[in-house]
């Protein structure tokens, strides 16, 4: 789910995942997609956001969103050196969770 959809119920943190899973035995848990991308996602909707406010046309702000994701897109790369960084998980975007159900 993308953020600002209507499908976007909640996000948790690396905390909120151990308490989802509490029941589980976790093997292992960690940042997937970094902080490079939670920048992108949040500016991505800014400007949108900004943007429907001030231009009326939703054709013109559709092709200057998609113009702003083409921009921000390189920045994403940066989530290869980022998510190695102990406090990563603090602002990352999305995590990865592997675990067994306890018998």
């Amino acid at each position: 789910m993308c953020p600002g959809t209507k499908d976007d119920y909640f996000r948790v943190t690396e905390e909120g995942c151990r308490e989802l899973f509490c029941k589980f035995k976790i093997q292992e848990i960690g940042v997937i997609s970094g902080p490079a991308t939670a920048f992108c996602l949040l500016t991505h909707g800014f400007v949108e956001t900004l943007l429907l406010r001030i231009i009326k046309n939703e054709s013109i702000v559709s092709l200057l969103t998609i113009f702003t994701g083409w921009l921000l897109y390189p920045f994403k790369f940066l989530d290869r050196f980022l998510i190695k960084l102990p406090e990563a998980h603090k602002y990352a975007a999305m995590f990865y969770i592997k675990a067994n159900k306890e018998v």
